[in-house]
């Protein structure tokens, strides 16, 4: 039980117990107590985080601002019926915010009295009391220890790269400050102090080091490979926020964790589509990280890139019609084989001719090194009966120098009545007798187009060779013209 502390009472109770001093100051007893015979008093600053009296601290994980509590803890006293606490600390580091008592503290479920706690941050010290009521029966305190108190120190400064901030948490004892009092009889005791240490463990520094290219002379529109080598030349994990330039233009940005002392070989990628042609110089740069000193090697210049206009190129390779012999009025489709021989995807125009007249435009899209066979259809109404050889042409694209493979004649198709599988202008028994032998073959088969042409006995255009193509040519027996 708690109560307040006014001069008449306070200087009864100095009549009758003596206050001690230390961090734990002198601890005051009974005359003639006896000391617990499991060991010799001592008072100590205790870490409550690492029950020992190390208060250790790093930069990675703490700042300026934080902090941390200290228990002021006795151990192996008998007869205690009061405490003073003298402390002292280096102000150059750290600040006492307020000394106050644990709940579980030694005399928590005994009458006492507490005295004005004194902090001085200036000057470095905190002085606080308590003492038990007149006729309150002392406390014995065993090796397991009681705390008298907890104070909540706050970090003010923070080590230099590769520093170490250190101090000692000081319990003062008799004779040592101006700000110690000791009052008889007191108990004989041993004090351990607090060690405090603020350590930076190193430098934060990262570099790039090295940029390759996957080529340097690029058709504009192209992909350039680019690598990029970041290091990590200090002693803390770190987040890398890399930037690729073009000149000044950014055209990649990455972030990477590097851990200390290693590095990294970045893999970037840059769409040079939308550039203009000319010389591009590459640069790397990697955004500082957090007290990072060294800036130089955060930036790293190194090759150049050219970009060059594509080579655009359209070459037709084949022209196939579904079948060389057709009755007039009827529609048939002719595969054109074009590939696309230049560097970069192509949309372009394919005309396709019978003799000299154009009969249909297709569209094709095609993109580099790739081979399309658009089925470009001819309706042969209004065309006259006879003979008409075939062409397609791949209209030139800007820039295309090699325009000579963009043209092909190759095939014919003779226009005649229905019937005439033969081409001879007269439905007779040879036309009834092809029709015949080829019997069954549909489009699946071999022979089909090229070299036996078996599509030209398909005279109902059906991709099969059945009975009403024989009935049909049949009925168109001794038709001529």
């Amino acid at each position: 039980m708690k109560k307040p502390a006014n001069r008449v009472l306070l200087a009864l109770q100095l009549l009758s117990f003596v206050i001690i001093a230390s961090n734990m100051h002198v601890i005051k007893s009974v005359e003639n107590t006896r000391l617990m015979t499991n060991g010799s008093p001592y008072m100590t600053v205790v870490n409550p985080t690492t029950s020992d009296g190390n208060f250790t601290f790093f930069t990675e994980t703490t700042e300026v601002g934080d902090t941390f509590l200290a228990n002021i803890t006795v151990f192996d006293v008998s007869g205690l019926e009061a405490w003073q606490l003298n402390l002292t600390f280096d102000t150059t580091m750290l600040a006492v915010n307020n000394i106050s008592a644990p709940a579980d503290h030694v005399f928590v479920d005994q009458f006492f009295f507490e005295g004005s706690k004194s902090i001085n941050n200036n000057v470095g010290y905190a002085t606080w009391w308590m003492a038990l009521g007149v006729g309150t029966t002392p406390v014995n305190v065993s090796s397991e220890g009681a705390r008298l108190c907890q104070l909540q120190f706050n970090i003010t400064a923070s080590p230099a790269i590769n520093e170490t901030l250190s101090s000692l948490i000081h319990i003062v004892v008799a004779g040592e400050s101006l700000f110690y009092s000791k009052l008889e009889p007191s108990i004989a005791f041993t004090t351990l102090d607090g060690q405090y240490d603020y350590t930076d463990l190193g430098i934060h520094d990262v570099a790039i080091t090295g940029i390759t290219l996957s080529e340097t002379l690029v058709p504009q529109g192209y992909g350039v490979g680019i690598n990029i080598t970041a290091e990590n030349k200090g002693n803390f994990t770190e987040q890398i926020n890399l930037t690729l330039y073009a000149n000044t233009t950014i055209i990649n940005t990455q972030n990477v964790t590097l851990v200390s002392g290693s590095s990294i070989i970045i893999p970037a990628h840059w769409n040079t589509s939308g550039f203009d042609l000319g010389n591009y110089s590459i640069t790397a740069v990697a955004a500082p990280v957090v007290d990072e000193m060294n800036t130089t090697d955060n930036t790293y210049i190194d090759g150049v890139v050219t970009l060059r206009a594509p080579i655009r190129d359209i070459s037709i390779l084949d022209i196939l019609p579904t079948k060389t012999v057709v009755e007039e009025g009827n529609l048939i489709y002719i595969t054109v084989t074009v590939e696309n021989q230049g560097e970069i995807m192509e949309t372009f125009n394919i005309t396709v001719y019978a003799n000299t007249t154009s009969v249909n435009l297709v569209d094709v899209a095609l993109s580099s090194g790739n081979v399309s066979n658009p089925a470009i259809a001819w309706n042969t109404t209004g065309f006259t009966k006879g003979n008409y050889t075939l062409s397609a042409y791949a209209w030139p694209l800007s820039g295309e120098n090699d325009t000579a493979d963009n043209i092909m004649l190759d095939g014919w198709i003779f226009l005649t009545i229905l019937g005439d599988v033969n081409n001879d202008r007269i439905v007779d028994i040879t036309d009834i007798v092809m029709t015949i032998t080829a019997f069954g073959k549909s489009s699946e088969d071999p022979g089909w187009f090229e070299p036996n042409w078996f599509s030209n006995m398909d005279v109902n255009n059906d991709d099969l060779i059945d009975i009403t193509d024989i009935t049909t040519v049949i009925v168109e027996f001794g038709n001529s013209w």
